[in-house]
Order: structure tokens, then sequence, then C-alpha cells
């Protein structure tokens, strides 16, 4: 196994972790024995297969979880900020409260200031006015800042008019929004990301690339499927594959040239074992039960290289769902003259279109423009106040929403549900459901 190595680049350590180890059932290690260090200004991808861990290994980083084993050492005065995929707040809590719950040196003002003028809109009387003229004499130079750049960043991200929401009627993608301009906002010198392109537009993306790329003298380590992004923030990659850390210097491209290498090479290593171990295996059961004392060390041998061949990744072993085919017909979904409200918003307006079978077709906008809206209508879950939706007879839809699956079953494995999901549309095709 080879771990990632320490920083090399001279720069201050921030972060450092040893032997971390991490498991659910005893058996199954998301990782184990890695050591990895971040220093100051770094920008590093944290990659790997779905599953494999890399949200496990941020939260036990951050101190959210706790490690089975190893630990983690954070240097003094090293201020740490984490987004992790869904972030949540208390139950009653506020939208601001992403922000005024901030440990930031001028927050503690800021909060009074923030109670005292939301009590002064809902009506309040003298000692309200007295109120928010104490907080505002106690507003230092910092916190007037903080409330300008706070102000900023949620107009950036289309927020701002959510902080006196209740958290519990935010979206995923307001909280994740939300949550992000918090963390940017506190300027940390350790920052770590779970996903955080998930919810912002094109728009927003590229404005998020080039504010962490400015963040010269913070260490940024990210989760992400966004390779564009990864590739235009990060110039190192830490890969989690088979429960260790391995450490790659240079862009998403040239990581994975050199993770096709070490494959490779690794593959010829495991080829080599495996065949020397079945010679040894043949030699072994030839061999008399009473062993001559001369033959100890290649017994010995033989059992090194058995639990080599062990440990090798076992081969990816297909996986078969059986679901049933039907002719696609030449009619496939039109739009006539659409119109269709969600709320206050406009999400179509005499719109027509004819799907063609075989479209490929990305759905473009700014956050709070109507995207999921508009799948919505296609679905025809959200209805159209005058036009119509025509959808060919034998037209069968796959729908993956921005919050995902719900199993009904906790306990349902994986496999399972995917089989029972096909099943029912297979079902669905025949007229049966």
């Amino acid at each position: 196994m080879q771990a990632a190595p320490p920083a090399a680049d001279g720069g201050e350590v921030l972060l450092s972790a040893s032997g971390l180890a991490q498991t659910f059932d005893g058996q199954r290690y998301p990782f184990r024995d890695i050591e990895l260090t971040l220093a100051r200004g770094a920008k590093v991808g944290l990659v790997g297969a779905n599953g494999v861990g890399k949200s496990s290994l941020l939260k036990v980083l951050v101190g959210t979880d706790a490690p089975e084993s190893g630990d983690v050492r954070l240097t003094k005065d090293v201020q740490l900020a984490y987004v992790e995929q869904d972030p949540t707040l208390p139950d009653g809590a506020l939208a601001e409260e992403f922000f005024y719950s901030s440990e930031l040196p001028g927050f503690a003002a800021l909060r009074e200031f923030g109670a005292a003028a939301a009590e002064v809109e809902e009506g309040g009387d003298d000692a309200a006015a007295a109120r928010l003229a104490r907080a505002s004499d106690a507003m230092d130079e910092r916190a007037w800042a903080l409330e300008s750049e706070m102000k900023k960043l949620c107009e950036v991200l289309r927020v701002r008019s959510l902080l006196r929401t209740p958290a519990s009627a935010l979206s995923g993608g307001q909280r994740k929004r939300l949550a992000l301009a918090a963390a940017l906002l506190a300027r940390p010198d350790l920052l770590l990301l779970d996903e955080p392109t998930n919810h912002l537009d094109i728009e927003g993306i590229g404005w998020l690339e080039k504010e962490l790329s400015s963040m010269r003298d913070t260490a940024v380590l990210l989760v992400t499927h966004d390779r564009a992004f990864l590739s235009a923030v990060a110039n190192e990659m830490f890969e989690l594959h088979g429960s260790s850390l391995w450490r790659h210097r240079g862009t998403y491209e040239e990581f994975l040239d050199a993770k096709q290498a070490r494959l490779e090479a690794q593959g010829q290593q495991a080829a080599a074992a495996r065949n020397l171990y079945r010679r040894e295996l043949a030699w072994v059961r030839k061999q008399p039960k009473a062993r001559e004392s001369k033959s100890k060390s290649r017994l010995e041998r033989f059992e090194e290289l058995k639990s080599t061949v062990n440990a090798a990744p076992a081969p990816t072993q297909a996986v078969e769902l059986e679901a049933g085919m039907q002719r696609l017909g030449t009619s496939i979904l039109r739009f006539e003259k659409a119109r269709c409200k969600r709320g206050e918003l406009t999400v179509l307006d005499d719109f027509s279109y004819d799907f063609s079978r075989g479209d490929r077709i990305g759905l473009v906008g700014p956050n709070g423009a109507g995207k999921s809206s508009f799948l919505l209508t296609i679905l025809q879950q959200l209805p159209l106040e005058s036009g119509r939706v025509i959808a060919g007879e034998t037209l069968v839809y796959g729908h993956y929403s921005q919050e995902g699956l719900e199993l009904d079953d906790a306990e349902m494995r994986v496999l399972a549900f995917v089989r029972e999901a096909v099943a029912v549309g297979h079902d669905a095709q025949r007229g049966d459901a």
C-alpha cells in the first residue's frame, strides 16, 4: 500500500492525519491506515469511485465522525470551514443561522444587529428601537464589512431573500448555497467542500472557480463530480482507492494518465502473483504429509503469496437485470402553446416543441428559473394553465430528481431496489401498473 506522503511544497502544514481507518461493519474499510497532510494554499481534489468513502473521510477530517483508529491534528489557531453534501440547521432555526452561528470575530455584534433589525421591521416598540441603536453602536468596522460581504455573497448565490426564512422551508439547493456562502464569508485557513457545485447554475460554477482560485492562502480539499470544475481549481489529487489514499501532483488530466499507468503496473504484478501462486499450489499438493525441514521456508513464502493473492481486488462481476423492451413509437412528446406557473414564477408561456426520438437536450438557466418545474411539466406532474402536452402511447419516463431516491424499506439492498424498480417499469410498459 502506498499512502499519500507529507506535503513537499514547503508550505505551512495546516492539517495532518496518520493511521486513519474507518469501518461500519468491522469487515469493509472505506479507508485504512492512510496518511495525509494539507498545506496552506494547497488546492486538492479528493477523487474516487462512488461509494468509496470520500464523504466519510471528509467527516473524519473535520471531526464530525470519529475514526476507528488514527488521529487528525489541526495546527493551532487554524480556522476550518466545511460544507457537507446536504447541510442542515436545527429545528426552528432561520436560514440566517448559517451565517450567525459562525465563530468569526464580529459576528456576535452582527447577530445582535440582525435580531434587533428584524424586531423593528416586525413593528417593535421603543425598546426595540433602542436595542437596534445599541446594536448599531456596537457594530465595529469588521462587523459592517462582514454584513456587506454577506449580502454580496447572498446576491451572487441568489439566496439573499431567504435569510429570514425557516430552515425547514428551504430546498436542498437553497440550504447548500447558503452554507457555501457562509463558508466563503469565513475566509478560513482550511476549506473542505463536498460537491460544492451541486445546485449551482453555470454562471455560479464559473464564479466559484474564480473565488476559490483567488483564495491563495486557503487550503481547499474538495469532492466533486464536475471534471471541468476540478480541473480549473485543483492542482493536486488525492485518490481513495482500495482503502488506500494515493497522491498525484498535477491536474485532473495528469492524474488520469498516472492512474492508468499505475493500474496497468498493478495488473501485471497481480497476474504474475496469480501465476506463481498456481505453480506453488501445485507443488504444495504434491508434497507428502511429512515434509522435510528444507521445505519450510518455501511453505512460508507460499502462505505470504496466498495472502497477497487473496488481498487483490476481485474481478468485477456483471449484474444482470431483466427488463422488457418495447418499441418506441414515432410520436414521443409534444407541447402545444403551453403555459404553466408555479407560484408567482411563470415557467412556460406559449411554449411549443416536438420532442424527437434520440434527442439529447441540455436544460440550462439560472438558479430559480424553473428548470425542475419544467421537468415536472414534461412528467405531467405540474398541470398547465393553458395549452397541452401530448405524450406518445408507448412513452416510458425515467426521472432522477434533485432529492434522489427514498427507500420505503431501509433494510432493502441496493440491487434488490434496482431490480424492483426495473420490474415496475416493465409492468408500466405493459399497462400492468
